[in-house]
């Protein structure tokens, strides 16, 4: 459960425990870091990818244009972003 304030109200959302979403690694052509493409579960199009932005040294999404995101699937995106950090900082 998560809880949101909106209008100085405590409002309680369930997060629904299904994924709508489906990530796809592989490697970079340099292959020291992972390209991850992101799926939608229910139509199979690409919603974009996370991949590792030199300039500021850590991974970032890259949405497709003209795709729409919740909170729900950032927050998806979010962990798995920070599932791959870890991974490459941990990794010698």
């Amino acid at each position: 459960m998560r809880r949101l304030l909106a209008d100085n109200d405590w409002f309680t959302l369930t997060m629904n425990e299904k994924s709508y979403l489906r990530f796809d690694e592989s490697l970079s052509s340099s292959g020291k870091t992972k390209i991850v493409f992101i799926y939608s579960v229910h139509s199979g199009d690409c919603l974009g990818h996370i991949s590792w932005f030199g300039h500021w040294r850590c991974y970032t999404l890259q949405p497709e244009p003209g795709t729409v995101w919740n909170t729900g699937c950032l927050t998806e995106v979010q962990e798995k972003i920070l599932s791959l950090t870890q991974e490459r900082i941990t990794t010698p």
